[in-house]
């Protein structure tokens, strides 16, 4: 939706109409779209749930009108989708072993026997994206050199991706809204979706099927795919050529959890796990990009600002779910340790004079997040006063405000404030450094 109107908000100030509305769109009930569709016949028959999130982003994000990604004119976009399924030749262990039976004995009137999704490789990557090139990324290897091509020593061990970039021809476009419902295809909330490719280096059967779910179920920043792309654009850049200063924002609003429970190891490994080997990659890649900066000797920098929420919107309550704007929030203190149990965590807040937990409006959370991402930064540099909410906020603004910039607990230590508070100001400083827009 940024991408789309890129040109329209930049061009204006927030608090504006433009500004306003896009506010407005982007907190749309879709998943309520999709609910109330859930039980419609087509979707009994053949027509999957995530139909109903891209006809919910066409009409309420883009006016009813189908917009193909050939149309984006602003920043370059990646939107990431995870393998489920995918054809048998993507894999080096299955390639020319598959089991699939013929019909005919013609391999041209099998191809619906041949488009029979695996699952070997779940996990690997298919993008849309309006970048020039899929060079940089480790794509399917070429069908007529995979039976000359020499054996790879750890086959199959590696992070394929499948890149779909808008053609020239007139049916050849990406449907934006498809592209985004598929980067939100929730599990276990929307089953897989099937993505049809036509890859005429197969040439019998060129026509081939992929089942996708959510980006997030590989890595959920998407930074691996940026990266991926940015490193490639530094290593082919031309030696004379002087590449201008480079910022990577990654904004987080995940929920987390740190307090420690007895899960026999569930936690680890349903998600702990992957976010550290998607973290570990993550930093190679960084070191990588940061390594051929500084062999080309021009003086360029990549700077790296991690800009998640704080931990009182993203933990213990919080935000939760993105599908809706829900009326009321419940935000706790991030900074005391969890208590034994929920009885607990009563009587100890009632006793020490230090609530757990507010309940803050939607007006609350417009107005503390507009404060924490405010051009000219500072958010604890000054008490929180004034809002539109109906009722008097001052009291449960400031408490969430003092939960994020650090207050004394029950042991009289003084907390720090939230990673993000600096990590904000130090965004503001630095892209007004270099005379860019927060």
């Amino acid at each position: 939706m940024f991408a789309q109107r890129f040109a329209d908000l930049t061009g204006n100030t927030p608090g504006t109409k433009p500004w306003n509305d896009y506010l407005t769109d982007v907190t749309q009930p879709f998943i309520q779209d999709v609910l109330d569709g859930a039980g419609e016949l087509r979707i009994a028959k053949s027509t999957p749930l995530g139909e109903l999130l891209a006809e919910s982003f066409t009409r309420r994000l883009f006016a009813g009108q189908a917009v193909g990604m050939r149309s984006l004119t602003g920043p370059l976009l990646i939107l990431n989708s995870t393998v489920s399924g995918h054809p048998a030749e993507e894999s080096a262990l299955l390639r020319g072993r598959e089991a699939i039976p013929s019909v005919s004995g013609d391999p041209r009137t099998d191809c619906n026997q041949r488009s029979r999704p695996f699952s070997s490789l779940a996990g690997s990557r298919l993008v849309f994206t309006t970048l020039n090139t899929d060079a940089g990324f480790s794509t399917s290897p070429d069908p007529k050199r995979a039976r000359t091509a020499p054996a790879d020593d750890l086959p199959d061990m590696r992070l394929p991706y499948t890149v779909l970039r808008p053609g020239a021809g007139p049916d050849a476009d990406i449907d934006l809204a498809a592209a985004a419902a598929l980067n939100a295809n929730f599990p276990p909330v929307f089953p897989n979706a099937r993505v049809r490719v036509i890859d005429a280096r197969y040439e019998l059967c060129p026509r081939r099927s992929f089942y996708v779910t959510d980006g997030g179920a590989t890595e959920n920043l998407g930074l691996l795919s940026a990266l991926y792309a940015l490193r490639e654009a530094v290593s082919e850049a031309a030696p004379s050529t002087i590449l201008p200063p480079m910022h990577l924002l990654a904004i987080e609003a995940s929920a987390v959890t740190y307090d420690y429970t007895e899960d026999r190891g569930i936690g680890a490994a349903t998600g702990g796990s992957k976010e550290r080997v998607t973290a570990g990659l993550t930093q190679e890649l960084l070191a990588d990009i940061r390594t051929e900066l500084a062999t080309r000797k021009r003086g360029e920098t990549l700077e790296v600002h991690y800009l998640p929420l704080p931990m009182a919107f993203r933990s213990r309550g919080g935000l939760g779910t993105h599908w809706m704007f829900a009326q009321t929030f419940r935000v706790a203190d991030p900074l005391l340790a969890g208590a034994p149990n929920r009885f607990m965590a009563y009587w100890e807040g009632v006793f020490s004079h230090h609530p757990r937990y507010e309940m803050l409006t939607q007006q609350d959370v417009e107005f503390l997040w507009g404060r924490l991402f405010a051009a000219q930064g500072d958010f604890c540099a000054r008490p929180l006063v004034g809002t539109t909410s109906p009722t008097p906020p001052e009291a449960r603004i400031q408490q969430v405000q003092s939960w994020i910039c650090g207050h004394e607990n029950w042991d009289d230590h003084i907390a720090q404030p939230d990673w993000q508070v600096s990590a904000w100001n130090r965004t503001v400083s630095s892209l007004s450094a270099h005379r860019l827009p927060p």
